[in-house]
């Protein structure tokens, strides 16, 4: 069990997603004490984490070094929260083009 648990804190995609989770946090404590819930909290967390993730497999593919690649997946990780609805926004806007696209054929 400690040898997969040490495998899996080698893995640098493993730490992007801490990282990114920790941008999330990060976002979430900054939040103003009168606007702060808990909910907000965690769905900051998690947002970052899922951020983080899919920023991770991106760069894995990239020449970037690693420390960029986390200075990268750290800010996707605060920014997280903001820019997920800008990406499900432009992928509905994709996705009806191609819809009405595929039905004027």
């Amino acid at each position: 069990m400690k040898d997969h648990l040490r495998q899996l804190f080698r893995e640098p995609l493993f730490l992007m997603v801490l990282f990114a989770f920790w941008g999330g946090m990060v976002r979430g404590i900054r939040c103003k004490r009168e606007e702060f819930t808990w909910w907000g909290f965690f769905s900051r967390v998690f947002s970052a984490g899922f951020g983080g993730l899919i920023l991770g497999l991106l760069l894995k593919e990239s020449d970037y070094s690693i420390w960029i690649q986390f200075a990268i997946v750290g800010i996707g990780g605060y920014a997280a929260v903001d820019l997920l609805p800008v990406f499900s926004d432009g992928l509905k806007s994709a996705v009806e083009a191609f819809k009405r696209i595929k039905i004027q054929k």
